[in-house]
């Protein structure tokens, strides 16, 4: 899979597509708004990998997140907990994670799973090495993918979506979306 930073843009590209638009400067609003509503974020594993999808909310993002964390070692997993954990308290948000636990098979390889067994993955999220290294030490960056203007789209580029940009979120289709709007 191919990672490219445009103008300060994460774009990545195989028959999955993974984009991440994060407008820098632009958390404060999300913040604030976190704060007053209740001043905390669940951290929740997530499937993300062929849906054409637009992940606006914070509560997305947070997914999409920890799921890049836990994509990893359970060591980078730790890691990256403190990282989120300690950016977000110094902002005043409380943070809960969905726990994972390590596993280690015959092989040797290890890696995170959840601690209730369900299933969890980025689609070539092991190939991120810029975003990942960029989203995990900092915290600007952190505070603006997931408090400021930003999104993560999804898509499968062996199918023919057409007007894909009207799945956000929820997975709400064209048809529903048009529905209401």
């Amino acid at each position: 899979m191919k990672t490219n930073i445009r103008q300060s843009v994460f774009e990545t590209n195989s028959s999955s597509i993974h984009s991440i638009a994060v407008k820098r400067g632009t958390k404060n609003q999300g913040i604030e708004y976190v704060t007053k509503r209740d001043g905390a974020i669940s951290f929740n594993l997530g499937e993300f990998g062929w849906e054409a999808m637009k992940y606006t909310s914070i509560e997305k993002r947070a997914s999409y997140l920890w799921t890049l964390a836990c994509s990893d070692t359970i060591k980078e997993a730790n890691k990256r907990e403190r990282f989120i954990r300690e950016t977000l308290n110094e902002v005043g948000i409380k943070c809960v994670f969905q726990p994972v636990v390590r596993k280690v098979y015959e092989s040797g390889w290890e890696c995170c799973v959840a601690e209730q067994g369900d299933y969890f993955y980025i689609d070539h999220s092991d190939s991120w090495g810029d975003l990942t290294d960029k989203i995990f030490s900092d915290k600007d960056f952190l505070l603006d993918f997931l408090f400021g203007d930003s999104y993560v789209i999804t898509y499968n580029d062996n199918d023919d979506y057409g007007d894909w940009l009207y799945a956000e979120d929820d997975g709400v289709d064209r048809e529903e979306y048009d529905k209401y709007n």
